[in-house]
């Protein structure tokens, strides 16, 4: 589900190695109705000793948004 799978939350976050990864992926997800998204925003968070980054995703299509959560850590360390 596009909306509680991987990647839609701090606890299920994607492990990434690079920040190439996290481009590919924003690149080839797609929205619950079907079309492409582009990030309009970004950011990141720190809990204990994990980095996180997210994206803020809008459909092309039907405008609808949602975050993409990273995790990160594995980069700085």
């Amino acid at each position: 589900n596009i909306r509680t799978g991987p990647g839609t939350s701090l606890e299920h976050a994607l492990p990434v190695t690079s920040f190439d990864a996290i481009d590919d992926t924003v690149a080839s997800r797609r929205c619950h109705c079907g079309a492409g998204v582009h990030t309009v925003g970004e950011g990141t968070r720190e809990v204990e000793n994990r980095r996180f980054r997210y994206a803020r995703l809008e459909c092309d299509a039907c405008e609808d948004e949602q975050l993409l959560f990273f995790d990160v850590t594995t980069i700085f360390h």
